[in-house]
């Protein structure tokens, strides 16, 4: 029996597999990847942050409001207090992280485009046989796959974030709703 016949279908090598793994290897070995998505971590703290002060200070004024009303001699309950939504504070975030990574995606396509252009390697690869399409969606699986990575890490260190700076995490309904987004 061969070695091909005891490696499952799935993890055969394929073209596209192959084309994205290699982009995907050089796009890590490159590291503007990883500085590009820092960059978006960075940008994300600071709209989290914000809008942590933000809600911050809101609690101080509501509790200024009750104390002030309290020393009058009302009653609190005319004061509806601020509710905490997680994702309010996310917000901005959700949005840095939706307009830098759009750039971020053009940005790998690009350098990609770029780099393949710069070894002339794309005239020996379309020499291959392999299909022009299996070419195109290896280069697009790998984009979509450091894409995808990039904000994933990024959503989870914010998650954790919040979770240290408010004590209350995300819900499995919260996640699902910035994944959809």
């Amino acid at each position: 029996m061969s070695d091909a016949a005891l490696i499952p279908a799935r993890l055969t090598p394929t073209p596209v597999r192959t084309i994205a793994a290699k982009d995907i290897r050089d796009a890590l070995r490159d590291r503007f990847i990883l500085i590009v998505t820092a960059f978006l971590g960075l940008a994300a703290l600071v709209a989290l942050v914000t809008g942590a002060i933000a809600l911050r200070s809101d609690v101080a004024t509501y509790e200024a409001a009750k104390a002030t009303l309290l020393a009058l001699g009302k009653s609190a309950d005319a004061i509806k207090a601020p509710e905490f939504y997680p994702l309010r504070l996310l917000r901005g975030a959700i949005e840095q992280i939706e307009i830098i990574g759009a750039a971020i995606a053009i940005l790998i396509g690009y350098r990609s485009a770029a780099s393949e252009r710069g070894r002339q390697t794309l005239a020996l690869m379309l020499t291959r046989p392999m299909r022009r399409w299996q070419f195109v969606a290896g280069k697009a699986l790998a984009g979509i796959g450091l894409l995808a990575g990039g904000l994933a890490l990024v959503l989870g260190g914010l998650t954790l974030v919040l979770h240290f700076m408010s004590g209350i995490g995300l819900g499995a309904d919260d996640l699902l709703r910035i994944a959809v987004v």
